[in-house]
């Protein structure tokens, strides 16, 4: 599993520890997913999805997010599409759940269907 940390400070951009490989193996998103972070996470996703293989991307370790947060996966997704590459969302933290919901997003159309999706 690969680590994207993001940053809890609102003036430091998300980094990735380490780079994003170029193997199907899921990305996690850890911290917060919101408009002080969604900009600079924004090319290391884009970056992620252009792998032949897509990119899984584990969203349990998010612990904050907003409507920038959720349209920066939704955008992000609809870029992998276009480009016939995929993007799964996987272990949706309760916190993106709840975004989603309050803005009436299923983000059920965007999780992957294995058993880790419901943890």
């Amino acid at each position: 599993m690969i680590a994207i940390p993001t940053p809890h400070e609102p003036n430091q951009p998300p980094t990735l520890a380490p780079e994003l490989p170029a193997t199907a193996g899921p990305a996690r998103i850890e911290g917060p997913l919101t408009v002080c972070t969604a900009e600079a996470l924004r090319p290391r996703l884009l970056e992620g999805i252009t792998t032949p293989a897509g990119m899984r991307l584990d969203l349990s370790a998010v612990d904050a997010c907003d409507c920038a947060g959720l349209q920066l996966l939704v955008a992000t997704r609809k870029s992998a599409l276009a480009a016939g590459r995929s993007l799964e969302f996987t272990r949706l933290s309760p916190v993106i759940r709840n975004a989603a919901q309050d803005i009436g997003l299923d983000m059920a159309e965007f999780a992957g269907s294995s058993q880790e999706d419901s943890q």
